[in-house]
């Protein structure tokens, strides 16, 4: 029968600290105290106080792999298999794009802006379904459709809809070349597509790189904008009067976008620039 020690998990977390390779010591210690209470059931004030607690062969040797996949740059998220998205959990794997804080000020602005009832939403491209879910949590009465390529990443979406009780309608639909099967109107549509540029590769973190879809993150450089075209394209027909599109970008393509909008009958067209200062979501009406 495998023994049980006890141990200070202050001891504990400081020893694993000594053993990342990867991060500075401010994103170690978020990164251990997420592993440590989501993994371990150690909470963080267990910690800072030096709790004595019980503790197994088995569970270092757990923590141990989890720090060797750390050191090899895999994000934490996926490790624990999970991450918090506008205060909702949010399965992830490493079909899907790991949420970012920039997609959660797109959520927001949305919820800020929309009208509380009768909403109908479209969410293009909706990975983990994070967008579509969190804008049915906050908007109960909308109705919320949300497509995507993938089906892998849709049956999350669907896993992550079940587990925060809402209802938002999965298409497995190509955007790009399927979007005729699309046949509802909306006033409100939202994408946050692939918009990083093949020559951007190389200012990309390593987590991010080896281990993100790349399906979802990256466009060629002659071909920046294709989504977007093709969601201006869309909203023209599928959008209803007084309806708006939000979309997240690229920080290089504001105004070609605001002008590609214009030609697509998006006229009351703008760029709001994120909590660093880059310009990061276009919000077009009919």
């Amino acid at each position: 029968m495998e023994q049980i020690k006890e141990i200070s998990a202050k001891y504990l977390f400081e020893e694993s600290q000594k053993q990342l390779f990867v991060y500075d010591k401010k994103e170690q210690e978020s990164i251990l105290y997420i592993l440590f209470e989501d993994v371990f059931n150690i909470s963080k004030i267990s910690i800072l106080s030096g709790k004595i607690i019980p503790w197994q062969e088995e569970h270092q040797a757990f923590l141990d792999t989890c720090i060797q996949r750390l050191n090899l740059n895999e994000p934490i998220q996926y490790i624990v298999g999970f991450t918090t998205f506008y205060s909702l959990r949010f399965h992830v794997s490493k079909d899907v794009l790991i949420p970012r804080p920039e997609t959660e000020e797109l959520v927001d602005l949305i919820l800020k802006t929309a009208q509380k009832t009768k909403n109908r939403i479209l969410d293009i491209g909706t990975g983990s379904g994070c967008i579509a879910i969190s804008l049915a949590s906050n908007l109960p009465e909308a109705r919320v459709t949300a497509i995507d390529i993938s089906k892998r990443a849709l049956v999350m979406a669907q896993k992550n809809a079940d587990e925060n009780s809402v209802h938002v309608q999965f298409k497995e639909i190509d955007f790009l070349t399927e979007a005729e099967k699309i046949e509802e109107t909306f006033n409100i549509i939202v994408s946050n597509p692939p918009y990083v540029l093949h020559s951007e590769k190389e200012q990309m973190n390593e987590n991010v790189l080896q281990y993100e879809p790349h399906l979802a993150l990256f466009v060629e450089d002659h071909n920046a904008l294709i989504y977007y075209e093709a969601l201006f394209k869309f909203a023209a027909l599928h959008l209803e009067s007084e309806g708006t599109v939000f979309a997240e970008i690229n920080e290089q393509k504001g105004h070609e976008l605001l002008l590609l909008a214009g030609q697509y009958g998006l006229q009351h067209s703008g760029i709001i620039k994120d909590l660093y200062g880059k310009d990061r979501i276009l919000i077009a009406k009919k």
